[in-house]
């Protein structure tokens, strides 16, 4: 029997491919349109049943690998692997199968729990406020989403990039995050930041605080107050938890659900079942809004002058029409009266004791050329 199946492999454009499978002497035939046909090993795979509906499959290549290889969306491959000769992968599948009774059971205690517990909740989340239920998700939960979002994020938007190890520039970005992290206030979340060489113009954040810089936008920043602006913003989209009010927004009480039941291994199916489509979520003009106004106040208490952060928006708008090829507007629109906007906020907060980045900024892109 043949069946559907995704491969993930960051080798691929979009960070994934559709397949065909079928069960042959105890491994899987992978049938690729493309290119033929490859087996792949389940005696040293790890195989784990599960999805919101239990209808879901997923093969990891081994047990220390957080990313499943293979995404099936038919359970009946699960029945047809407890049936093998080989007695290795048939205990694999049974033991998978167990898990996958136990879920249905976590699953259905947990619903009657936010039946009693949340039933005032549940009209109110699909109509106006994800805010509220983000708010019931413990922020370990946007650490674990960022990190499970993050592979496909790269293959899907930089297939191919790799990462820059030069110290002066890593050292030079780590001083601008470290200027912010410090002047944030009760932070729950701990920054890093991975550069990585593509000509893609464009850095983002991923919930729980992972930032990606792309050496396309570095090139376009003239200043390290301008790059202190692009990851105030970002920062602030962290904190304020908008791509998890997204997430939740887009798939109702789903997230909530894992939560409840507190199942792990299927909160990270959402984001494989989401994929790529993290970071196309998009933000509201209200959360856009808020991320600058925020982002202004935390350049401020950080004693970086906002003008970097106006002049990379004012550059932006400004060439909004010639540059509708940058990927970073189209994930934060512009305007000129955006940037107006900002030069507003910016005279509500002065900065406070100013301080100069020790980075050349000419140097520094040199190191990327």
């Amino acid at each position: 029997m043949n069946y559907k199946a995704t491969l993930y492999s960051e080798q691929f454009t979009d960070g994934k491919v559709s397949v065909e499978l079928q069960l042959f002497h105890g491994d899987l035939l992978i049938a690729r349109h493309d290119s033929g046909s490859v087996e792949f090993d389940l005696k040293n795979a790890k195989l784990v049943a599960g999805g919101f509906d239990n209808n879901m499959l997923y093969i990891y290549p081994d047990h220390n690998v957080t990313s499943p290889a293979i995404l099936v969306q038919d359970l009946s491959l699960l029945k047809e692997i407890s049936a093998s000769s080989n007695e290795i992968v048939r205990q694999k599948a049974m033991q998978a199968t167990g898990i996958q009774k136990k879920k249905k059971f976590n699953k259905i205690a947990g619903i009657i729990l936010i039946i009693v517990f949340f039933s005032g909740l549940m009209s109110i989340a699909f109509t106006q406020s994800a805010g509220i239920i983000v708010k019931l998700i413990p922020v370990k939960w946007d650490e674990k989403i960022g990190e499970l979002g993050y592979p496909s994020a790269i293959a899907s938007m930089a297939p191919g990039s790799t990462k820059i190890e030069d110290k002066y520039v890593l050292q030079s970005i780590e001083e601008i995050k470290n200027r912010l992290s410090v002047s944030l206030k009760n932070t729950p979340f701990k920054y890093n930041i991975t550069v990585l060489k593509s000509p893609v113009e464009n850095a983002f954040a991923l919930p729980g605080g992972k930032i990606v810089i792309f050496t396309g936008i570095l090139l376009k920043v003239d200043s390290p107050e301008e790059l202190a602006g692009i990851l105030a913003h970002e920062i602030m989209h962290v904190e304020k938890r908008h791509a998890m009010k997204q997430i939740v927004s887009r798939m109702g009480l789903s997230v909530l659900f894992q939560v409840i039941v507190g199942d792990m291994a299927d909160a990270g199916s959402v984001i494989l079942e989401v994929g790529s489509e993290l970071l196309s979520l998009g933000y509201s003009r209200n959360m856009e809004t808020e991320a600058d106004k925020e982002g202004i106040i935390l350049l401020s208490n950080a004693g970086i002058p906002a003008d970097g952060m106006i002049q990379f928006f004012k550059k932006m708008s400004e060439n909004e029409k010639e540059l509708k090829s940058m990927s970073w507007l189209l994930t934060h629109p512009l305007s000129e009266k955006r940037a107006d906007e900002l030069a507003k906020i910016y005279k509500k907060y002065p900065p406070l004791n100013v301080k100069k980045f020790s980075t050349n900024w000419k140097i520094l892109k040199s190191h990327l050329k």
